[in-house]
């Protein structure tokens, strides 16, 4: 996105919008947070960034060592935004393309070289970590799953994404997450999950809906269960029924650890890349936990081990 010729200095704002009006914060600590009507969230382990159709902005922001520069087109199309910061901690560039679809450069003063985040609808999140003159790739369904599973870029990303959003709190929530991981097990098993769907293609109406309230009733842990099972194998009712269920059941507010643990416990593919990535004891604790999901171990009586996530 091209910046716009007008310079607006500290605090001033311009929009085209006429049905909305934006509002405007002094006390926020960076641009993306003083325009109140910008939201960004990470929402099911991805950042979604939305605004009210029609702004147009570009502002300028100097002062005390610090530049930032924010431009905002909505006016027509997806929306487009581009936010560049520079500190003395170091230079963030954060582009949006939708607003699902987004990438970000950090560049940080001090320790690890630069890091590079990608995020496209449908693919995996992907980071690329220069380190003593080495790239490291990883990529995982979401940022939960990488701050979870890779302690290599856990520090760097924590700070990368709280220059966006200090108000996140990664490193504090991810800490919760990972003790609601230690101290509950899935309570909901795949094959469970198949026998519902397979009768909301029975022939009798009644059976159908029993079905539909029994997916309904097992909560947020059927979601990531749901992945698993091939659309192209079920008939058009039970897709019908599928995604209403999606729907009431996927919140729509920020993650939470508690929302975010009941995803992670039954998501197999989670557990299968942490016991790859861990060591020990932790590794022992995560591969039991494995065999529970994969139906290898008769009941979740093996020892846990406690694994403090260093920020």
């Amino acid at each position: 996105m091209r910046w716009s010729a007008t310079r607006i200095a500290c605090g001033v704002w311009l929009a085209t919008s006429l049905a909305i009006v934006p509002t405007y914060s002094l006390a926020a600590s960076n641009l993306l947070e003083r325009h109140a009507w910008l939201k960004l969230r990470i929402e099911q382990g991805r950042i979604r960034t939305t605004a009210p159709p029609g702004q147009c902005l570009s502002v300028c922001d100097e002062r005390l060592g610090q530049t930032e520069r924010l431009a905002v087109d909505y006016k027509s199309g997806p929306l487009q935004l581009r936010y560049e910061r520079k500190t003395s901690e170091g230079r963030i560039i954060f582009q949006v393309n939708g607003s699902t679809c987004c990438q970000i450069q950090w560049e940080s003063s001090v320790g690890i070289g630069p890091l590079y985040f990608e995020q496209v609808p449908g693919q995996p999140v992907r980071v690329r970590l220069y380190e003593n003159g080495s790239e490291k790739h990883y990529q995982a369904t979401g940022i939960w799953h990488l701050l979870s599973i890779y302690p290599d870029v856990r520090q760097e990303l924590v700070r990368c994404l709280e220059q966006l959003r200090p108000d996140w709190q990664l490193a504090y929530k991810l800490q919760q997450l990972e003790e609601q991981l230690q101290k509950r097990w899935p309570e909901v098993r795949i094959e469970d999950v198949r026998q519902c769907v397979a009768r909301l293609g029975d022939s009798r109406y009644a059976v159908r809906n029993a079905a539909d309230r029994q997916l309904r009733q097992m909560g947020l842990e059927i979601l990531p269960l749901l992945d698993q099972i091939d659309d192209q194998t079920l008939g058009c009712e039970q897709r019908f029924r599928i995604a209403r269920i999606r729907n009431s059941l996927l919140p729509l507010t920020e993650d939470t650890p508690d929302q975010v643990a009941s995803w992670l416990l039954v998501d197999e593919g989670y557990w299968q890349a942490r016991s790859l990535a861990s060591h020990g004891s932790e590794r022992e604790w995560v591969r039991a936990h494995l065999n529970l999901l994969r139906g290898d171990s008769a009941s979740p009586s093996f020892p846990r081990v406690a694994r403090h996530v260093q920020p």
